[in-house]
C-alpha cells in the first residue's frame, strides 16, 4: 500500500511542477547508501568529539531531524532516550590542515610615492603557500544492541593559494565553515533517501523531420516553458508518424517519465538508446529510474516497520 500511495504522489507532483526552458520536470527519488540503517526509526545524535564535533553533531542532528519523504519524517531524533532508541550516532570531528610550499611569479608594488600609491609595479618570483583544510569526520552509526550498522567514510576539502608577502593568511575557520554543511547532506543522504524535482533538457536536433513536422516539433519545444503537459501531447502525437526520429524517441520517454509512467519511459529509453544519438540522455532517464525504484522499495521498507 505505502509503494503504491508513493507512487501516485509522485505522478500527480510531477504533472503539477513549475516548467522551465526547453526542459520537462521529473520527480526523482535517490536512495539511501546504507540499507543496513534502513530499519532504523528513532535515533540518538551523540555529542561528537574533536575540535569541530560539538557543532558538526548538531549540525547532523537538525538535518536528520528535517529529513522527509513528502512531509513524513525519516527519523526520529531524540535528545536522551536510554535504550528507546533504535540506534546511535558518534562520532569524531578533527579537521587537518596542511601547507604545501611553491614559488610564482606575481606583480607586485615595487616603489611608492608620498601618498603611498604605487608608482612602478614588478613581477618577482615570491615563496607562496598552498593552504589545504582537509575534513574526514569519524561517524559511525550504532544499533541498540552495540553491532555497527554503518560507518562515514567520506571527506571535504578546501584549498587557497597565498603569497605571505603580499596576501592576508586564510581564513582557516571560514574555510572548516564552508565544508561542513556539505558533509553533513553527505550523511543525510547517506542514511535516508532523498527525493528532488528535476528539470531535464529535452532533444531538440529535427533531423529526419520535414515540413510540417518540423514547425510541430519547433511548436513543442516552445510549449515546454510554459506548459509541459501541452509539449507532451505534440511530442507524442508527432512521434506516432515518427517513430525512428531519435529526439522524439526520447522526449516520449521523458513525457512518460515525467507522469510517473517508468515501464513505459524505459521501453523508449532502451529504444533511443539503439539508436547511438541519445547515449547520455537515455542512460540518465535509465539510471534516474532504477534509483527511484530501489529508494520506493526502501521508502516502503522503512515506513512498514
Amino acid at each position: 500500500m505505502i509503494r503504491k500511495a508513493v507512487l501516485a504522489a509522485f505522478a500527480a507532483l510531477a504533472l503539477a511542477a513549475p516548467a522551465a526552458a526547453e526542459t520537462l520536470t521529473v520527480e526523482t527519488y535517490r536512495p539511501s547508501h546504507s540499507e543496513a540503517a534502513l530499519g532504523v526509526q528513532s535515533l540518538v545524535v551523540e555529542r561528537f568529539a574533536g575540535r569541530e564535533g560539538a557543532r558538526f553533531s548538531f549540525m547532523v542532528a537538525d538535518a536528520l531531524q528535517q529529513a522527509s519523504i513528502r512531509g513524513r519524517p525519516w527519523f526520529t531524533v531524540l535528545v536522551d532516550a536510554g535504550g528507546e532508541a533504535n540506534a546511535v550516532l558518534e562520532g569524531r570531528v578533527t579537521p587537518h590542515i596542511s601547507e604545501h610550499r611553491f614559488r610564482r611569479k606575481r606583480e607586485v608594488c615595487w616603489t611608492y610615492d608620498e601618498d603611498g600609491d604605487c608608482t612602478e609595479e614588478r613581477k618577482v618570483d615570491l615563496e607562496c603557500i598552498r593552504l589545504t583544510v582537509n575534513v574526514r569526520p569519524d561517524v559511525r552509526l550504532l544499533a541498540r544492541d552495540g553491532i555497527l550498522l554503518w560507518t562515514f567514510t567520506s571527506a571535504r576539502n578546501d584549498q587557497e593559494e597565498f603569497c605571505p608577502d603580499v596576501d592576508d593568511y586564510p581564513d582557516v575557520d571560514a574555510m572548516i565553515d564552508g565544508v561542513l554543511p556539505d558533509l553533513v547532506q553527505d550523511i543525510r543522504r547517506e542514511l535516508a533517501p532523498t527525493g528532488v524535482l528535476e528539470p531535464v533538457r529535452i532533444m531538440e536536433s529535427r533531423s529526419g523531420l520535414s515540413g510540417d513536422a518540423r514547425d510541430a516539433f519547433r511548436e513543442a519545444v516552445r510549449l515546454t516553458k510554459n506548459d509541459e503537459a501541452a509539449a507532451c501531447d505534440m511530442f507524442e502525437r508527432l512521434y506516432a508518424a515518427n517513430r525512428e526520429q531519435p529526439s522524439l524517441m526520447f522526449n516520449v520517454g521523458l513525457c512518460a517519465e515525467r507522469r510517473g509512467d517508468h515501464p513505459q519511459a524505459q521501453v523508449l529509453y532502451q529504444a533511443a538508446l539503439a539508436s547511438r544519438r541519445s547515449d547520455d540522455e537515455a542512460s540518465a532517464g535509465l539510471r534516474r529510474i532504477d534509483d527511484t525504484a530501489v529508494a520506493i522499495s526502501q521508502i516502503a521498507f522503512h515506513f512498514e516497520q
